[in-house]
């Protein structure tokens, strides 16, 4: 199957646009994801993000009550959700039609009605989710991880914390809502079997209503305390019962990357070292519970272009007494060896398949897929076909000569535990091997 022309570009009013015709599926899709996750709260609306994300469903100005929004819902057929992360939040509709799906997103996050009435009814059950969270064993680890490697902002609970929750008021709501949800600082993917040109005008129809005060651009987001040259190791003192598992990780700095061919490649560096981290910690050591690698990067659409940082970390969660034969076995067999030509074969195919995946996927997946691309970059550009040249273009010898020079920059330790014996062991073993 060919790969489906994608469109970009932005509306009047700032509103960044992709549309997309899939003429071969019956179903439509829409995504509406404003820049503006927990990051962007100020002090005393901590937790509004998430807030909001839950209240917008309560009612809009199209859809007064949350009985209108869910007989809207069940009449078209749609399934709807939402999502809120440190840097945005996005809401998801698919149905049939091209103006249900786009109507609902739209009126959810662009004209959500937020009443009094419908915060306190929400306020509980968001207060049930976050205990929810924090009853996960890797919540913890997750936050220390967060505040070393990112700052303190970033290691803040995305959904706030009991109290934040608790203390919220509509007016908290109202002001975030205000400042972030801006056209602006929002992207609409439309995935639809109608002509480009009808989901042109309808979007352009959709926000012609839409008056705001302010730029018609994103505000980039600077975390004071973000200082990664700064770090060498963080050990954190949970305080958790001494049979809980310690987290390690070993943070390796990436070169600045900006091209979507870069970023592919790091990403599949850290899929063949998860394969590699399993293989040698969990299957012939036996001692991991659980371990991957991952690059992350610090994009300069949301922190700004003095913030721009990105790493490769690799992670593993084990009994303490294990974690020095852990670091031992990541910073030797995995990132002190060349890449083993049968993983990185093993990632081509599963990068293929899943490209070829990619491409045929109906319009949900298809629309999740181009926000998530457009919501964390400036493309004006999205061409599937550059993906699968890609493909065919990477090589064993020119991910190896990566990893190598990954494998060379200075390391960044972290761990969390229970136990300060296993800490500083940690400690001490960071400090003679980071250079």
């Amino acid at each position: 199957m060919k790969a489906p022309v994608i469109e970009v570009e932005q509306l009047d009013g700032g509103l960044r646009t992709a549309f997309v015709n899939m003429p071969h599926f019956r179903t439509s899709a829409a995504r509406l994801t404003v820049n503006s996750g927990s990051l962007h709260e100020e002090r005393d609306t901590a937790g509004a993000a998430h807030f909001l994300e839950h209240v917008t469903f309560q009612g809009t100005e199209g859809m007064p009550t949350e009985e209108d929004v869910h007989r809207y819902t069940e009449e078209n057929g749609l399934m709807r959700n939402a999502l809120t992360n440190q840097t945005i939040t996005s809401y998801m509709a698919n149905g049939y039609e091209l103006e249900t799906v786009g109507y609902f997103v739209t009126q959810a996050a662009l004209k959500p009605r937020l009443e009094p009435k419908t915060l306190e009814k929400e306020r509980k059950p968001i207060v049930d989710e976050i205990r929810g969270y924090a009853s996960d064993p890797h919540y913890l680890p997750n936050i220390a991880h967060y505040r070393a490697i990112r700052g303190e902002r970033f290691a803040q609970p995305i959904s706030g914390s009991v109290e934040d929750v608790i203390k919220i008021t509509p007016e908290h709501l109202a002001a975030y809502h205000a400042r972030n949800y801006r056209l602006g600082n929002a992207v609409l993917v439309i995935c639809s079997s109608e002509p480009v040109e009808r989901q042109r005008e309808y979007a352009q129809a959709v926000v012609a209503d839409i008056q705001e005060a302010g730029e018609d651009k994103p505000t980039p987001l600077v975390l004071p305390d973000f200082n990664p040259e700064g770090i060498t190791s963080s050990l954190q003192l949970l305080d958790l019962p001494e049979t809980a598992q310690t987290a390690v990780s070993i943070n390796y700095g990436l070169p600045e990357n900006q091209s979507p061919e870069e970023q592919l490649t790091y990403n599949l560096i850290g899929i063949a070292l998860t394969k590699l981290i399993n293989r040698r910690l969990r299957s012939e050591l036996a001692i991991c519970y659980g371990a991957s690698a991952y690059a992350a990067r610090l994009a300069n659409l949301n922190f700004g272009a003095d913030q721009n940082w990105a790493h490769l970390g690799l992670y593993a969660s084990l009994a303490g007494e294990d974690s020095i034969q852990a670091l031992d076995e990541i910073k030797g067999s995995v990132m002190g060896r060349r890449l083993p030509t049968d993983t990185i074969e093993a990632v081509f195919r599963v990068l293929r398949r899943n490209t070829d995946h990619m491409i045929e996927n109906p319009p949900a997946a298809m629309a999740d897929s181009i926000q998530s691309i457009l919501a964390n970059s400036r493309r004006e550009h999205i061409d599937l076909e550059e993906v699968k040249d890609l493909v065919d273009r990477l090589t064993v010898e020119g991910l190896r000569k990566i990893h190598k020079d990954i494998a060379d920059t200075p390391p960044v330790i972290m761990a969390t535990s229970p136990d300060p014996a296993v800490l500083e062991r940690v400690g001490e073993w960071a400090t003679a091997n980071v250079a």
